[in-house]
C-alpha cells in the first residue's frame, strides 16, 4: 500500500521531471536533431528509465509491501506527471521556449520568497514585487473572463477554438498552482495565498460534484460524552486530531479526550461562524459531521500532508446539540486558549491580504522607530493615496466581523501566542493592536480626518476601537485584573448571536477566584431578561456608577420588560452612537455630583401591574408575574422644561466628502441646541461663565483630556461652526436636489450671520482652522446621541434622547453623576416615590456637589421600577 507521503514525494519529483523535459526540448532546438530520428526518441525515453531506476524507495513506514513494484509505480507517477505538464506547456505555449517558461515560474516563486523575507526581516516595502504577484493573482480571474467572452462568439469554429485555448491555459494555471500547493510545506515555496486559492477551488468543486451524495450515504457522527477524569477534579476537553491529508481527499479527523493539566500541544482556532448552515462535511472516526463552510476552510488550510495536527475549535469540540456540554465547556475556555501552543485567528474574505500585511508592517515600523511627525505624514499620505497603497484594504480588514464578536475577546487576550491568517496571509497580532491603538488616538486620528480619502465604514471604526481594547487588555492581563462591571462597559459595543453570550463571553477574562464565577455560571436555558436583572442586582451594590450609567429607558431597548435600572446589554452592541458614557470619563477627572455621600440601595419584588408591558422580572418557577424594584436614596433638584434636538456626529474620516444631508443634519442640530441655550438658559449663569462658553463646555461634559476643558476648545468650536456652515452653504447651492426647500430656508435662518468665505480665511490660516475644527469634531463625541435640554431653573443639560418635558433631575447619594427619572404615579410602595430611570445626565454647574447644598431639597427614597 502506498502512503500519502510517498505520493507527495513522487509529485515533487514530477515537477523536476517537468523541468527536465523542458530542458531537453530547448536543447533539441539548440542542437539540431531530426524530429523522427532514434536520437530524438532516446533523448526523451532514456530519462524515463532513469527516473524509474531512481524512483523513491520504500521505508519501514512508507510502504506496506517491499520490493520493486511500489518503486516502479511511484517512478511512473513522477514521469507521467512531468510528461503531462510538459505536454500541456507545449500545446498552449508552443511559440515559447519551454525552458524559459519553467524558469519564469521558478523565478516568480523565488521573487515572492525574497519579498516575504525582506518584509519580515528588513521591513522593506517591495511594491514592484507585490505588483507582479498581484498580476499573477488576477490571471485566473482574467482567464475565466476570456472563457466567458469566448462562449459568446457566434461562429462555432472560432468559439470552440477560443474556449479550448483559454480553457487549456486556465487548466495549466490551476495545475501549476496545485503543484505549488503540494510543495507548500517547504519553506522556500510557502505561498499562503496560492494554497488558499487552490483549496477554495477544490472545496467548491468537491461540494458541487459528489459532496451531497457523500454526505447522504455515510453515517452521521454523534458526539460521545467526555469521559470524567479518575481524580474527579481535573477538567477534560475534546481535541480534534486532523490526520495527514490525502491528495484530493476529504479532511479526516479523530476526536479525542484530553486533560487540561497535561502538556498537550494543540492550536486553538478563533474565528467567526459566518454562514450558520452546515453545508460542508468532514470525516470523524469514519463518520460524517456537517460543519459550516468557514470551519471546513480553516481545517483544510491548517491540515498537513506530512503529519497529524491537534486543534481545538468550538463548533466541533463542543457538542452544539447538548446545552449541558456547552455550559460546562464554556467555563473552561479561558484555560483552553491560554494553554494552547498557538491561537490561530482566521479572517476570511480579506481583500489584497499581502497589501494589508505590507501596510501593517510599514506603519508599525514607523510608529516604533520613527517620529510623531513622520508617522502623521505617513498616515496622511496613505489615506490620500488609498487606491494605490492599499489603505482601504487595511481599513476594511478592521471591519471584519471577527473584530465585532464578543467571544474573541477572551480568545485573543488569554492566548500565550497568536497568529492572524488573513485569507491565508500570516499577520502579526502585535502589529494589528499597535496600529489600531495609533489610529484611534490623536494626532493620527486627525490626520485621517484631514485626508481626502473616502469615509471609513462604521464597522471599521468599531473594529479599530475593539482591536485597541483587546490589545490593551492583553498587555495588562498579568498585572491588572478588571472587574466584571468594567468589562461590561468596555466591551458593550461587541456583538453576539445570543443575548446571554454578551455576559458569558466575558467570563474567561475574570480571575477564577472572583465571586461572579459562581453566581454567573453559564446556563443556556436561562432567559436573558432574568440574567441581565440578576447581574445588575449583584453588581449595583459595589459598582453602582458603572452599571447605572448604562441603564435607563431613555434609549432604544431590545428588551422593554427589563427593570429600568438593569442595563439592556443586547441593545448596546449593535449601536455605536453611545460609546462615551459620562461616568466612563472618570479616569480623566472624576465628577462628584453627590459630594462623596454614602450609597443606600436595596432590592425587592412585588406583584406586577395588570399591564404586562410594565412587567420586568419573573423568577423561574413563579406563578405570578413579579416586578423587581431598586430602592435608592437621593433627592430631586430640577425639572426638564425645554427639550432640544438629538445631537449627531459626522461619519468618521469623511470631512467635506461626506453626504450633504448628513453634514447638514449635524450642523443644524448643533445650531438648534445653541439657539435653545441662548433663548432659555439662565442669565447670568450660576457659574459666572458666558452663555456660549457654558454651551460648548456642556457639549463636552467640560472635559477634554482634562477637567475643566482648556479654553482653546471653545475657539475650535467657533472654527467648526463657521467652516461647516460655509461648506454646507456652498455645496447646497450645487446639490439643491439633496436638501428640500424647507430645510434650505431653515438653514438661511440659522446661518444669516455666518461670515463669508473671505472673512473665514481672514481669521487665520485655513489649514490651522481646519485642524481646529477637526479637533472639535472629535472632542464632541460626548454629546453624540444625546439631547440638549434646559431645565426649569435655567441649567444646560445633556440627557438621553427619549427624555421628555416634566422628567426630573435628581442626584442619587453615593453616585458621581446626576440622573433623569420619570415619575410613575400609583405604582410602587406607599412610602416611597415610584419612578423609572431614564438615564445619566450632565448638568453644567451641578457636577461637583452643588446639588447637595441646595437648602430646599429633601432626601427621599425612590422605588425605581
Amino acid at each position: 500500500m502506498v502512503r500519502n507521503i510517498e505520493i507527495e514525494r513522487a509529485l515533487r519529483r514530477g515537477v523536476w521531471c517537468w523541468g527536465f523535459f523542458c530542458l531537453l526540448s530547448s536543447a533539441k532546438s539548440w542542437i539540431w536533431i531530426p524530429a523522427g530520428s532514434m536520437a530524438m526518441v532516446g533523448l526523451f525515453v532514456l530519462p524515463l528509465f532513469f527516473l524509474l531506476a531512481r524512483s523513491p524507495r520504500s521505508t519501514k513506514t512508507g510502504l506496506a509491501g517491499r520490493g520493486v513494484a511500489p518503486g516502479l509505480l511511484l517512478g511512473a507517477l513522477s514521469s507521467s506527471y512531468g510528461f503531462i505538464m510538459y505536454g500541456v506547456t507545449m500545446l498552449v505555449l508552443r511559440r515559447w521556449d519551454p525552458l524559459l517558461v519553467f524558469a519564469i515560474v521558478c523565478g516568480l516563486v523565488e521573487m515572492y520568497s525574497l519579498s516575504i523575507y525582506l518584509l519580515d526581516r528588513l521591513q522593506v516595502n517591495s511594491r514592484v514585487i507585490f505588483g507582479v504577484m498581484q498580476q499573477i493573482e488576477g490571471l485566473s480571474t482574467r482567464l475565466r473572463g476570456y472563457i466567458s467572452a469566448a462562449s459568446q462568439v457566434q461562429n462555432p469554429f472560432v468559439r470552440i477554438s477560443m474556449i479550448l485555448v483559454c480553457g487549456t491555459t486556465f487548466a495549466l494555471l490551476l495545475s501549476s498552482l496545485l503543484v505549488l500547493s503540494t510543495l507548500g510545506d517547504f519553506r522556500r515555496t510557502a505561498l499562503p495565498w496560492v494554497r488558499l486559492r487552490v483549496r477554495e477551488y477544490w472545496l467548491k468543486l468537491r461540494k458541487q460534484t459528489f459532496g451531497l451524495l457523500w454526505k447522504e450515504c455515510c453515517a452521521k457522527y454523534q458526539h460521545l460524552p467526555i469521559e470524567p477524569n479518575p481524580d474527579g477534579k481535573t477538567p477534560r476537553i475534546r481535541l480534534l486530531r486532523m490526520l495527514p491529508r490525502r491528495p484530493f481527499g476529504r479532511t479526516r479527523c479523530q476526536l479525542i479526550d484530553a486533560d487540561l493539566k497535561d502538556d498537550v500541544g494543540y492550536q486553538a482556532i478563533s474565528y467567526t461562524w459566518g454562514e450558520v448552515n452546515r453545508t460542508d462535511a468532514i470525516y470523524i472516526d469514519g463518520k460524517v459531521l456537517n460543519v459550516t463552510p468557514t470551519v471546513s476552510a480553516v481545517l483544510y488550510h491548517l491540515s498537513s500532508y506530512w503529519s497529524s495536527q491537534l486543534v481545538w475549535i468550538d463548533s466541533i469540540c463542543i457538542d452544539q446539540d447538548d446545552d449541558g456540554d456547552k455550559d460546562s465547556q464554556i467555563r473552561l475556555m479561558r484555560e483552553v486558549y491560554h494553554k494552547a501552543d498557538k491561537v490561530v485567528v482566521w479572517l476570511d474574505n480579506v481583500q489584497e491580504p499581502w497589501k494589508v500585511r505590507t501596510m501593517l508592517a510599514g506603519i508599525w515600523h514607523e510608529y516604533m522607530y520613527g517620529s510623531t511627525e513622520s508617522c502623521v505624514e505617513m498616515i496622511r499620505t496613505y489615506s490620500e493615496e488609498w487606491a494605490e497603497t492599499g489603505w482601504m484594504h487595511l481599513m476594511n480588514m478592521f471591519g471584519h466581523p471577527w473584530f465585532l464578536r464578543v467571544w474573541v475577546v477572551q480568545e485573543i487576550v488569554m492566548a500565550s501566542s497568536a497568529t492572524v491568517l488573513a485569507s491565508g496571509e500570516p499577520l502579526v497580532w502585535d502589529h494589528i493592536a499597535t496600529v489600531a491603538h495609533m489610529l484611534f488616538s490623536p494626532p493620527f486620528n486627525l490626520a485621517m480626518q484631514q485626508s481626502g480619502a473616502p469615509g471609513v465604514e462604521d464597522d471599521s471604526v468599531r473594529g479599530l476601537r475593539h482591536a485597541n481594547l483587546m490589545g490593551t487588555l492583553r498587555n495588562e492581563r498579568d498585572v491588572y485584573h478588571r472587574r466584571l462591571a468594567m468589562l461590561l462597559g468596555d466591551f458593550s459595543g461587541f456583538e453576539s448571536s445570543k443575548d446571554v453570550d454578551r455576559l458569558y463571553g466575558l467570563l474567561g477574562l475574570l480571575q477564577p477566584a472572583f465571586a461572579a464565577q459562581e453566581w454567573l455560571r453559564p446556563n443556556s436555558s436561562r432567559p436573558p431578561e432574568h440574567l441581565y436583572t440578576d447581574v445588575a442586582r449583584n453588581l449595583i451594590p459595589t459598582d453602582c456608577n458603572d452599571i447605572l450609567s448604562f441603564a435607563g429607558i431613555g434609549y432604544e431597548l431590545k428588551m422593554p420588560n427589563l427593570p429600568s435600572w438593569a442595563p439592556d446589554w443586547s441593545s448596546l452592541g449593535a449601536r455605536y452612537s453611545r460609546p462615551h458614557h459620562l461616568f466612563k470619563m472618570q479616569h480623566l477627572a472624576r465628577y462628584s455630583a453627590s459630594a462623596g455621600s454614602r450609597l443606600d440601595v436595596s432590592f425587592s419584588t412585588q406583584p406586577a401591574p395588570t399591564r404586562q408591558a410594565q412587567a420586568s422580572y419573573s423568577p423561574p418557577g413563579s406563578q405570578q408575574l413579579m416586578t423587581s424594584i431598586m430602592t435608592i436614596q437621593g433627592h430631586c433638584f430640577d425639572e426638564i422644561c425645554h427639550v432640544g434636538p438629538i445631537l449627531k456626529y459626522g461619519a468618521h474620516n469623511r470631512g467635506e466628502g461626506g453626504p450633504l444631508g448628513e453634514i447638514f443634519d449635524v450642523y443644524v442640530s448643533h445650531m438648534r441646541a445653541r439657539k435653545l441655550a441662548i433663548q432659555h438658559a439662565r442669565q447670568p449663569y450660576p457659574t459666572g461663565q458666558p452663555l456660549y462658553e457654558v454651551f460648548w463646555r456642556c457639549l463636552l461634559g467640560d472635559m477634554q483630556f482634562e477637567r475643566p476643558a482648556p479654553s482653546e476648545v471653545g475657539l475650535a468650536c467657533q472654527y467648526w461652526e463657521r467652516l461647516t456652515a460655509w461648506a454646507v452653504w456652498q455645496r447646497s447651492r450645487e446639490q439643491r436636489g439633496q436638501i428640500d426647500t424647507q430645510q434650505l430656508e431653515e438653514l438661511d435662518n440659522e446661518t444669516n450671520n455666518i461670515p463669508s468665505v473671505e472673512e473665514i480665511f481672514a481669521l487665520g490660516r485655513f489649514e490651522d482652522g481646519l485642524r481646529m475644527s477637526l479637533t472639535w469634531n472629535s472632542a464632541r463625541l460626548c454629546c453624540v446621541g444625546r439631547s440638549f435640554c434646559v431645565t426649569r431653573n435655567g441649567y444646560m443639560v445633556l440627557v438621553p434622547p427619549k427624555t421628555a418635558v416634566g422628567d426630573l433631575v435628581c442626584v442619587f447619594y453615593g453616585l458621581e453623576i446626576p440622573f433623569i427619572i420619570r415619575p410613575r404615579p400609583g405604582e410602587g410602595g406607599a412610602e416611597n416615590r415610584s419612578v423609572s430611570l431614564v438615564g445619566e445626565a450632565y448638568v453644567h454647574g451641578m457636577m461637583d456637589g452643588e446639588a447637595m447644598d441646595i437648602p430646599s431639597t429633601v432626601a427621599e427614597h425612590f422605588d425605581v421600577i
